[in-house]
């Protein structure tokens, strides 16, 4: 049974890695193989992300978390090192409020937001630090608008920085 799960967190880290558009998913799709990247996607579309998924579902596909606080659920996958894969749940109703990855150790020191000049050269800080969610909600605040749902979520802030975050980290 802990083979399958192990099997289980390898195949859904390559599902999550290939999912959705842009250069990052068509690496990780190259990388994986297109074989693999689709049976994972057969397997994993739709299962672990959606309204109707609790607790139990995420349990029951990959497992006891490594890691368990506050209604979230996270787990180690190998494709993503210094990562764990968190599904946080509403207390309320236990079905699924967000998913995404979440940083294992301390956050990278970065500059402060810059002027509308140098906003390039900050965001490229961002996706080289591989910035989570939830440090940027920490550096920055919550934005002003959040567009998109998983995989893609496009985040705006006041005076022009937006922000493409994919499973919850910049890129």
């Amino acid at each position: 049974m802990a083979h399958a799960l192990i099997a289980a967190r390898e195949e859904f880290g390559i599902y999550l890695e290939g999912s959705g558009p842009g250069p990052h998913a068509e690496r990780s799709r190259r990388k994986a193989g297109e074989a693999a990247f689709t049976e994972a996607a057969r397997r994993w579309a739709g299962r672990l992300h959606g309204p109707s998924v609790t607790p139990s579902v995420v349990e029951n596909a990959l497992g006891k978390a490594d890691r368990v606080t506050d209604g979230t659920l996270s787990y180690a996958l190998p494709q993503r090192p210094g990562y764990v894969y968190s599904f946080r749940f509403d207390p309320a109703s236990d079905g699924l409020r967000s998913a995404g990855f979440d940083r294992v150790g301390r956050t990278p020191t970065l500059s402060r937001p810059p002027t509308e000049s140098a906003m390039l050269l900050f965001v490229a800080e961002l996706a080289a630090a591989g910035i989570t969610a939830s440090e940027l909600e920490g550096l920055l605040g919550p934005p002003a608008e959040i567009i998109g749902w998983w995989p893609i979520e496009t985040w705006e802030y006041p005076g022009g920085l937006v922000l493409d975050l994919r499973h919850g980290v910049v890129e």
